[in-house]
């Protein structure tokens, strides 16, 4: 019995040392790697301009209930993301416009 303990022990260890062996550390994340982002104004009448180019996505903001997150790319393919408010039927104030380079 005190064999197949032995075995046992020691399948489990090559086990073990193979599997940390293998584990390999994902790498973190960059910073700087995105485009600078800058602020630009949102028409005071509410209107997304036609320039701002087409809607790629609207996103539920899952840190504030009732906010939707608007994605739109124009022909140059620059970003511009701006916020939709459900409570009070209104865009924010201002936009962050991601420039293709």
């Amino acid at each position: 019995m005190s064999k197949v303990r032995a075995l046992g022990f020691v399948a489990v260890a090559v086990i073990a040392i193979l599997a940390t062996a293998a584990c390999r550390r994902i790498p973190e994340p960059q910073a700087g790697k995105l485009p600078p982002s800058q602020t630009i104004e949102v028409p005071s009448d509410g209107k997304i301009p036609a320039d701002w180019g087409r809607l790629v996505a609207v996103v539920d903001n899952p840190i504030t209930t009732g906010v939707y997150t608007m994605w739109f790319e124009d022909a140059d393919g620059n970003i511009r993301i701006v916020y939709y408010g459900v409570r009070f039927r209104q865009l924010t104030e201002t936009a962050q416009l991601i420039e293709r380079q």
